[in-house]
């Protein structure tokens, strides 16, 4: 039962000889002959925490000219061009390259020797090259005398190193001349763990329960106390007036502690992510006050923990991934087909101030040489290094301002944009032939609807990319529809209603016509509030208030027990009020009804109900872990009827839930179950369907990923595929009531047909049913057809 980071500008740059630059570079020079650049210069004395804090003495920055703009090499195509540093030789490796502003730091490193005599590696050497490749020729090189844990150059060419050792921070101008170091702690510090944009650095002090932000001198900005119960695990972001930290007690809980930037006041946020539920499979980025979350085709801006002003980008690929985000750019790549069965990494910047996106750069346009896209400097250019295959190496400057275009299908998170933006793309897919009817909530201001609405224009700006990438799967006919399921709101749905009586198959087959004729006659009973109802013996009576009672008639047993047989009559006793348990049944009814109703039509065909009911408990429904760790306990409180009410529950909850929606519309479904191979694993239950004649297996436990995407790996699978891949003995597979290793021995319930296999590596999207398709999700996040006929 387990469940599974550039500003403006107009500046390119030209073709000069690169001699000029190599001889630049040698003049400026490196280690100790060029002392007067700064790279041996003498540490300043260091001043004592709580002295005044000096302000940098950086030097002026200097004036692009036209010569130096024009110096580089062009490489590979006329927007990207060769960046050599005298320093980068064979013997070095290029470890990071940190930018801010006009200035790039390039961390390097060279490996130390194996000594055969002592048998272990002598130290690494590490240098640190400060250059400016648009204002300037000039280098300058430093070669720390300790080991660096984190390195930072700011907008002004100031330079941030940290001793991992004794975690000093250093402090040098933009000329790499030292103008302070300064400790960050004491005998209860830990470690600073994060350096900030701007200069600050936090440190944390676990034992006294207290965060120190200094600033880039080392005076103190904010001394942030906290419970010293809850460790610290990560800076999270900034919204111009707080830091925000993620903090965890010893138990596991998690916590957001919010810190006032002013004063270090600290609280923790409850508010957590204001999306709530809607945004929490989706991974996130913060840079500066900035926060991004990565939708399936949409990119998502918004201050941090805060979504009411935040701007929603459709991705140029669905399946880009971030590189890095700095001060209001975004790096992505993505792997693409360059027309043979090769893939390359595509990259791109995306400018969400000036909402545009550059054009694509290939890596297989650097002419075999491998690289890695690192940072962005004078806000349009994005640094590569770069690894020819004769093993040398250098830097690359790739210009993105010079091809962009501007973002289209923008929209601002407001009530208005929203609902703007998403019926322009639902115009926009109907000149293509389609016609959307998106499952949205009205937008009320909620936060949820907000969430919702983005996630239905995630949903449509997919089929956009796709229908870009792959209009194969689209030359269909004009007017189809194509929903999500479930199609709450939009008016479609189906005029379902409650059926009292359903029995399955194999129960009926197991327990007999007595016993079904018995079941109908309890649920009649206790819908008319009755104190009685005719059955055969009491082991009949029995039987309907029992365990087995929970697949029929899901609030009777709950609310319910059975008294005195007599004369063929069974009695009901309530534990309730009888009113108050006619009120629940009603409920319940009508709950049943709403579910159908919302995620069916009348014409679906038995594949279309259950991949709609599948979706619609995958997409509303949440795995209760706590029932799990209690399940042996708690048996007398799992059922179909709790997960149906509370919107969890476990394995055998889903399956029972699962089965009666499914036989109220028709569909022939069993609860099964089988053992485990492996000893100590929990047993498992699922649910085995039979469409046209023939049987499959069917999870809604595991198929649940919390939100619209339900994974199509457990839906219509085999025996075989439930043994190999999960781990449970097919011989073992139980159905209707009959014990395990009974079942297979009694009844024929096998579940071989791979007809669907090719669903079982996606995730749903949605379904077409006049052209009988399914849209899926592939690993590689493109969009994929399935068409499951009539």
């Amino acid at each position: 039962m387990r469940k599974r980071n550039i500003r403006e500008t107009g500046m390119r740059l030209c073709i000069l000889a690169v001699l000029f630059l190599w001889c630049a570079v040698t003049a400026a020079g490196c280690g100790k002959d060029a002392a007067d650049n700064g790279t041996d210069a003498a540490v300043t004395p260091t001043m004592k925490a709580g002295e005044a804090t000096p302000a940098p003495e950086t030097t002026a920055t200097p004036t692009p000219t036209a010569s130096v703009m024009s110096a580089y090499e062009k490489f590979g195509r006329d927007d990207v061009y060769r960046y050599p540093i005298a320093e980068l030789t064979e013997e070095f490796d290029v470890c990071g390259v940190e930018c801010g502003g006009d200035y790039m730091l390039v961390w390097i490193s060279k490996p130390g020797k194996w000594n055969e005599e002592t048998g272990e590696f002598g130290n690494s050497t590490s240098r640190f090259v400060l250059c400016a490749p648009a204002l300037g020729t000039v280098t300058y090189c430093l070669e720390p005398k300790f080991r660096v844990g984190e390195s930072m150059v700011l907008a002004d060419g100031t330079v941030l190193l940290m001793d991992s050792e004794t975690a000093e921070v250093h402090v040098y101008d933009n000329t790499m001349k030292e103008l302070r170091s300064y400790p960050t702690g004491g005998d209860t510090h830990v470690q600073p763990f994060r350096m900030l944009e701007d200069g600050t650095v936090l440190t944390v002090y676990y034992q006294e329960g207290r965060i120190v932000a200094t600033d880039v001198m080392g005076g103190t900005r904010a001394t942030i106390t906290y419970d010293p119960n809850l460790v610290m695990a990560m800076y999270n972001g900034d919204d111009g007036l707080n830091w925000y930290f993620t903090a965890f007690e010893t138990a596991g809980t998690t916590h957001v502690l919010r810190a006032r930037k002013d004063n270090g006041t600290a609280e923790l946020y409850e508010g957590k992510d204001a999306l709530g539920s809607v945004f929490e499979n989706y991974s996130s980025l913060t840079s500066g006050t900035t926060q991004v979350s990565m939708l399936s085709s949409t990119w998502f801006f918004h201050k941090a923990y805060d979504v009411a002003n935040g701007v929603a980008f459709p991705k140029t690929l669905s399946h880009e991934a971030i590189e890095f985000f700095e001060s209001g750019k975004m790096c992505v790549s993505a792997s693409v087909g360059d027309g043979s069965n090769e893939l390359v990494r595509e990259y791109r910047v995306y400018d969400v101030d000036g909402m545009t996106v550059s054009a694509g750069l290939r890596d297989s346009e650097f002419a075999g040489a491998g690289v890695r896209a690192r940072s962005m400097v004078s806000g349009s250019f994005l640094v590569f290094d770069a690894i020819e295959a004769g093993g040398k190496k250098e830097l690359l400057l790739w210009d993105t301002a010079a091809h962009t275009e501007q973002v289209t299908g923008v929209c601002d998170v407001s009530a208005a944009s929203l609902e703007k933006a998403l019926s322009g793309l639902c115009e926009e897919m109907a000149k293509k032939g389609f016609s959307f009817t998106p499952d949205t909530v009205k937008c009320d201001g909620s936060l949820e609807s907000v969430g919702e609405m983005l996630l239905e224009i995630d949903f449509i700006n997919a089929f956009l990319l796709a229908s870009k990438s792959n209009p194969e799967l689209f030359a269909a006919k004009d007017g189809k529809t194509i929903h999500p399921e479930n199609m709450e709101n939009n008016g479609e749905g189906g005029h379902y209603t409650f059926q009292p009586h359903v029995f399955s198959e194999f129960y009926l087959k197991e327990q007999g016509e007595n016993r079904r004729q018995a079941m109908f006659n309890y649920v009649d009973a206790l819908r008319a509030g009755e104190d009685r109802f005719k059955c055969s013996d009491e082991e009949t009576m029995l039987w309907c208030f029992g365990r087995n009672g929970y697949f029929f008639s899901l609030v009777g047993p709950i609310y319910t027990h059975p008294g005195e047989f007599r004369d063929g009559w069974g009695e009901i006793c309530y534990d309730i009020p009888k009113e108050e348990y006619l009120v629940k049944q009603q409920e319940f009814e009508t709950m049943i009804c709403d579910i159908l109703n919302d995620a069916l039509r009348d014409d679906y065909s038995d594949i279309e109900k259950a991949l709609a009911l599948y979706e619609y408990i995958t997409d509303n429904y949440t795995y209760d872990y706590e029932m799990l760790e209690h399940c042996l306990d708690w048996m007398d409180k799992q059922s179909g009827y709790r997960c149906l009410m509370e919107k969890t529950g476990i394995c055998n909850e889903f399956a029972k839930l699962y089965q009666f929606l499914l036989l109220q519309v028709g569909v022939k479904a069993e609860e099964s179950g089988g053992s485990p191979l492996r000893y100590g694993e929990d047993s498992h239950a699922w649910v085995y369907v039979e469409l046209d004649g023939v049987g499959y297996l069917i999870d809604p436990t595991w198929g649940l990923t919390g939100n619209r995407e339900p994974d199509l790996a457990y839906f219509l699978f085999t025996d075989e595929k439930r043994e190999k891949r999960d781990g449970f003995e097919a011989a073992s597979f139980s159905i209707g009531s009959c014990p395990t290793y009974e079942s297979r021995k009694k009844y024929s319930f096998d579940a071989k047909d791979e007809r669907y296999s090719e669903l079982w590596d996606g995730r749903y999207i949605a379904m077409d049913t006049a052209e009988n398709c399914i849209y899926y999700w592939d690993f590689g996040r493109n969009i994929r057809r399935f068409d499951y006929g009539e």
